[in-house]
């Protein structure tokens, strides 16, 4: 059996441990210094950017085109799951545009989504005013929509991918803090302040840790 280890157990590690834990095989151990879900997760926005993105092609792209429709996937299964619910704007992103240069650039981009299968729509400031009478738009050249963009409560979101990754076998281990970290012939060596563990990969997802 293949041991994984990861170090870090914010939305990204728990993600990629959720993921790991439907593959046969594979035994997966989280470690993280703190007692839970904290650090950047727990400050994070969970705004999804994906169309509204400037990035219209390579990784980037594809990246944040693949989790565009993962997460519409994902939700409903990890709610199904953990039978939770879990906070999810699926009423799109707004996005003012008050310079001309980068208004130009959203015009450019409505284009790009629309040859690529996703729909940005251009707002001028007449329905900017219409359709949102609170915000103050006076400054605004106009607005960019992007109904397929989305929010997730990021904290929510990681302590269900956690559950169901525990329910799937995946051992987490709080409160340790990663000490050393060593790569030899055979795999790797991980110590903690309170035991070594050995794996055959490491994926660290520790963010600014």
């Amino acid at each position: 059996m293949t041991q994984i280890l990861m170090i870090g157990c914010g939305v990204i590690g728990a993600t990629i441990a959720y993921e790991l834990s439907s593959i046969a095989g594979v035994q997966v151990t989280v470690i993280d210094r703190t007692s839970g879900v904290q650090g950047c997760t727990s400050a994070a926005l969970g705004v999804m950017m994906g169309c509204i993105s400037q990035k219209t092609k390579g990784r980037a792209w594809q990246m944040r085109e693949t989790s565009i429709r993962r997460y519409d996937t994902l939700i409903p299964e990890l709610e199904t799951l953990c039978q939770q619910t879990i906070p999810y704007n699926r009423q799109g992103i707004l996005m003012l545009c008050r310079d001309e240069q980068k208004w130009q650039q959203k015009q450019k981009l409505a284009k790009t989504r629309q040859s690529q299968g996703w729909e940005l729509q251009l707002w001028s400031r007449a329905t900017l005013q219409e359709r949102c009478p609170h915000l103050a738009v006076e400054q605004c050249l106009g607005a960019v929509y992007s109904p397929q963009d989305r929010q997730v409560h990021p904290k929510i979101l990681t302590e269900c991918l956690i559950k169901v990754a525990q329910m799937r076998g995946v051992r987490f281990e709080f409160g340790e803090d990663v000490v050393n970290l060593v790569a030899g012939y055979s795999g790797y060596r991980v110590q903690t302040q309170s035991q070594e563990w050995q794996a055959d990969r490491v994926i660290i997802a520790a963010g600014l840790g």
